[in-house]
């Protein structure tokens, strides 16, 4: 995928590097560094004959080789290391020294990676040649991307669809969905403009289909589960599937709900009638519960929401939604359901019918 992002990062990293030198380290996803690997393959030796190097399939030791080789085909030869990753230090004192040596006549080295140690011998070399050229993208403390980066990238994926002028309504509905991992994003993206009528998808078409990889939705769920309400439930539910959100994923998210509600449930128990008072718990009820449930959750807010929750279930009734999760997910792993949207639907009306 090429785009004003990748040339407008590409061309800054040649000017603040080194441009004359043919070798380059580019980091980041896949997604991200692939095209402009090839792009600079493609600028500075047209029509080369290309070797890819995968490690660790493909030993480093062949590099050396395969960049000193005539080409069959072309004068030229580059070689791409695919994937590089800290690989065994005999191998990484061959291509150092090669780096040293400086590579043979018309030929050009190119490595992508999703990451390296910066503390690698391998990174500190592209570091002080000013060849490394970072193409990832800027997370918050929790892993999400950057809204402005996510912004940035989702707009130059829709234009490589054939997106001519994405609406800022589409492309901010999108990063909302966005979450850690660029590819997954990709993906969605894609197929977002592939189920478009005219293929330029609208902000309804986003909501209707494309997975919410940031995960909002397990708090939306976990809070109509919480407040048993059936009806936000299962409309999330519905449209999780159609979205393609993997069953047993949300099995996960389902069982570790209701084992937290459990937990806090005894946490009710141990603390008597009157534990919940107010609309949140103060420093000093909060220090009332015990070291190890404020240990698992360090927030008030996550606590009191959890206690909170468990007070609308009786302890029986968070057993036996248990052992209901504990069956659906050996009838999902053994194949004995080819329908598990039934099987998790049932649970939810379980879970929010009302108390008997």
């Amino acid at each position: 995928m090429t785009g004003p992002w990748f040339e407008r990062r590409g061309q800054l990293a040649d000017r603040t590097n080194s441009p004359d030198t043919p070798v380059r380290l580019y980091l980041g996803d896949p997604v991200l560094v692939d095209d402009a690997a090839r792009a600079f393959i493609a600028d500075r030796a047209p029509g080369a004959e290309l070797l890819v190097i995968r490690p660790p399939f493909d030993s480093l030791a062949s590099v050396r080789a395969s960049v000193s080789q005539m080409g069959l085909f072309a004068e030229s030869r580059a070689v791409w290391i695919r994937g590089l990753r800290n690989e065994p230090a005999d191998e990484v004192d061959d291509l150092l020294d090669l780096l040293a040596e400086g590579l043979p006549a018309d030929s050009l080295l190119v490595a992508t990676a999703d990451s390296l140690d910066q503390r690698s011998r391998l990174f500190k070399h592209f570091k002080s040649s000013k060849t490394v050229v970072d193409c990832r993208l800027g997370k918050d403390k929790a892993g999400r991307l950057f809204e402005s980066a996510a912004a940035e990238f989702v707009g130059a994926r829709l234009r490589a669809n054939g997106v001519t002028s994405p609406t800022l309504k589409v492309v901010s509905a999108i990063v909302r969905r966005a979450g850690s991992e660029v590819g997954e994003l990709a993906q969605e993206i894609d197929k977002l403009c592939l189920a478009a009528d005219d293929g330029t998808p609208d902000a309804q078409l986003v909501d209707a289909t494309m997975r919410d990889l940031g995960e909002v939705w397990v708090f939306a769920l976990t809070d109509a589960l919480s407040e048993r309400d059936l009806g936000a439930a299962q409309s999330l539910f519905e449209r999780l599937m159609r979205q393609g959100e993997p069953a047993l994923r949300l099995l996960a998210v389902l069982g570790s709900h209701f084992g937290a509600l459990s937990e806090a449930h005894r946490e009710l128990d141990r603390l008597g009638p009157g534990a919940l008072s107010g609309r949140e718990i103060d420093a000093a009820q909060y220090k009332r519960l015990s070291p190890d449930f404020r240990a698992r959750h360090r927030s008030s807010y996550r606590a009191f929401f959890l206690l909170k929750g468990a007070s609308a279930y009786r302890a029986d009734e968070l057993h036996a939604l248990h052992r209901r999760l504990v069956h659906i997910d050996v009838a999902l792993k053994s194949s004995q359901s080819s329908h598990p949207d039934d099987l998790l639907s049932g649970f939810l009306v379980q879970a929010c019918a009302a108390a008997a």
